[in-house]
């Protein structure tokens, strides 16, 4: 018998739990799987483009959701390979070999790279298929939401790019809402600002300047209780301390008795300082006759105060101007005895009177004349023929071919008549009521509002006041024309008075519209 050895045994191989995913680990494996997914649904798409030698418009229109400009290069690349018109709903072939590979223009002397042209049947195609590729979002497909429909307009291959382009613009102008149009205004003012180039600008933030520190008065800190320690230093004598008196500084207040006489002389028509003066005099009986004085003879007189100083030596006068003359009252004798002078010092004789210099006031125009101005500045030759035929024939002229025909026709012009128009028609609703129209006269001044030359952003610009008076002068033009019933004229007067005016003042202004100066 053969005995054979048992294999050794196996070893266990211990295997480790795979741990659970943290929160944001599961975050980033979702976002993966998604990103990896709308990959693939890129990829369809790009299939659905080059896989066929003519593709729908409406194909072609879903397919921006899920394109950008990198993708659409490379379906133009498949389908040039094919030899199919890079322009996916043309099925012509390319102009490969018609086309050199350079073109050299002898005008403007540059050499021009048409390897790009050469994947489409013609020029045409190849501005269709880059103003189609100018519509797609650079925006990642998988940030994108892809339940919204496409807005990209396709250009078909019979239409004329141009045209097309003009007529798509308009179509979008007229959908956008009031909000949407001064936000496109406000961009395109803001695009129109240079750049600087040179880095001529630069932003310099503002240096913080500490607060001035009181400096302390000089030898403050050896003061004590009024007395200033000073050392003493004399020949053959010992050191000594001697404390001296500080002493008052009396300029602050002089400083302030100072500031309120200049304050006092500052005014001299300040009639409530006038008035306390005089009831000062009234207090110290000096308002009263001599008369009356003389027969009170035991009222005390007003003496001056005596000055308690010692007699000092005189010294030779110096030589002063002319003092001013001082005015005295003097009391009449009483029982034999005189009464001292009392002495009225003329303060403001004795310091001349502190000028003060007035502001030059900048003339500023009244609102009937800022009105005035704006309407002759706005009106223009085609305002003037609108109100004409509207007056002579009761017909509105087509506003388009009349814009077109005075050069009218700017966007920026555009943009701020539908600003204007908007606060001219919110003002002219509440007129209305005042004025019980029943007639419609909105579509008349947006048309008159158009026939304007707003050449200025600042003509938009108006307050309640301005803007009140501003539909004042447009309902007035056209109602003498449109409304038979004058019952409106009377409450017209009262709606002028509200912002101060008559209405003379807004006849003038109608003049304007009809006879301008432009």
């Amino acid at each position: 018998m053969s005995t054979s050895t048992p294999p050794p045994p196996r070893k266990r191989v211990l295997r480790r739990k795979k741990k659970p995913l943290t929160p944001k680990q599961k975050l980033v494996k979702e976002s993966t799987e998604q990103r990896i997914k709308i990959e693939k649904l890129v990829f369809v798409w790009q299939e659905k483009l080059f896989s066929q030698s003519k593709i729908a418009i409406q194909t072609l229109e879903r397919a921006a959701t899920y394109l950008q400009p990198k993708t659409y290069d490379e379906i133009v690349e498949e389908r040039a390979v094919q030899s199919w018109c890079g322009y996916p709903i043309c099925h012509d072939p390319p102009q490969t070999d018609v086309l050199q590979k350079y073109k050299i223009s002898l005008s403007q002397r540059k050499v021009y790279d048409q390897s790009e042209l050469a994947k489409y049947c013609s020029e045409d195609c190849f501005k269709k298929s880059k103003y189609y590729r100018m519509q797609l979002s650079e925006e990642p497909v998988w940030f994108r939401d892809l339940s919204l429909s496409s807005t990209v307009h396709v250009v078909t291959k019979d239409q004329d790019v141009h045209a097309a382009i003009q007529q798509e613009k308009k179509r979008t102008r007229q959908s956008k809402s009031n909000q949407e149009i001064r936000q496109d205004y406000v961009q395109k003012l803001l695009g129109s600002v240079p750049q600087d180039e040179q880095d001529t600008l630069q932003i310099v933030e503002k240096e913080t300047i500490a607060p001035p520190t009181l400096q302390p008065t000089q030898g403050i800190y050896d003061s004590i209780e009024g007395y200033r320690i000073e050392v003493k230093k004399e020949d053959n004598r010992p050191t000594t301390l001697v404390l001296k008196k500080t002493e008052p500084n009396t300029t602050p207040i002089h400083k302030e008795e100072e500031e309120e006489k200049e304050e006092v002389l500052a005014d001299p028509d300040d009639h409530e300082a006038m008035f306390e003066t005089m009831m000062m005099l009234k207090d110290m009986k000096m308002d009263k006759d001599e008369t009356t004085i003389a027969s009170k003879p035991t009222q005390t007189p007003i003496v001056a105060k005596e000055s308690t100083k010692p007699a000092v030596t005189h010294s030779p006068p110096k030589q002063q101007p002319a003092p001013t003359q001082t005015p005295t009252v003097t009391h009449p004798v009483v029982d034999g005895q005189e009464t001292k002078p009392i002495e009225i010092k003329d303060t403001a004789s004795s310091k001349p009177k502190k000028l003060i210099k007035k502001k030059k006031k900048t003339p500023e125009l009244s609102l009937f004349g800022t009105i005035w101005t704006m309407l002759d500045h706005m009106t223009t030759k085609a305002t003037r023929t609108y109100l004409y035929e509207l007056q002579q024939n009761r017909q509105r002229i087509d506003i388009p071919t009349l814009l077109k025909d005075n050069n009218l026709v700017d966007e920026a012009t555009y943009l701020r008549g539908q600003i204007l128009s908007e606060r001219i028609l919110d003002t002219y609703g509440t007129l209305r009521a005042q004025l019980d129209i029943k007639e419609n006269l909105e579509d008349d001044i947006v048309n008159v509002i158009k026939t304007f030359r707003l050449s200025d952003a600042s003509m938009v610009a108006l307050n309640a006041a301005q803007c009140y008076m501003f539909s004042l002068v447009l309902t007035k033009s056209l109602a003498d024309i449109l409304l038979d019933d004058i019952s409106w004229q009377h409450e017209f007067e009262n709606c002028c008075h509200a912002v101060d005016q008559s209405t003379d003042t807004i006849d003038a202004c109608v003049r304007v519209l009809k006879v301008a100066s432009v």
